[in-house]
């Protein structure tokens, strides 16, 4: 699904493999991924902000990743 996070046209990635959830944030803007982070049974871990895109809003993204997985 395509979103729209500070001027950045972004999609976001989920893959599913031996129980464990990963989500990623590519950015088209930057032609990057901005943050990816892996959960198991909706705990979450691996929070990787990608430091290639230090303007982004990562409170915006945080408050998606709030707002859709729980």
């Amino acid at each position: 699904m395509d979103k729209y996070y500070s001027n950045h046209i972004v999609h976001i990635h989920l893959t599913y493999s031996q129980s464990i959830y990963t989500y990623s944030i590519f950015s088209h803007t930057y032609n990057t991924y901005i943050i990816t982070w892996t959960y198991t049974y909706l705990l979450f871990s691996n929070i990787v902000y990608n430091s290639n895109v230090p303007e982004l809003d990562t409170h915006i993204i945080q408050s998606f990743i709030s707002r859709n997985t729980h």
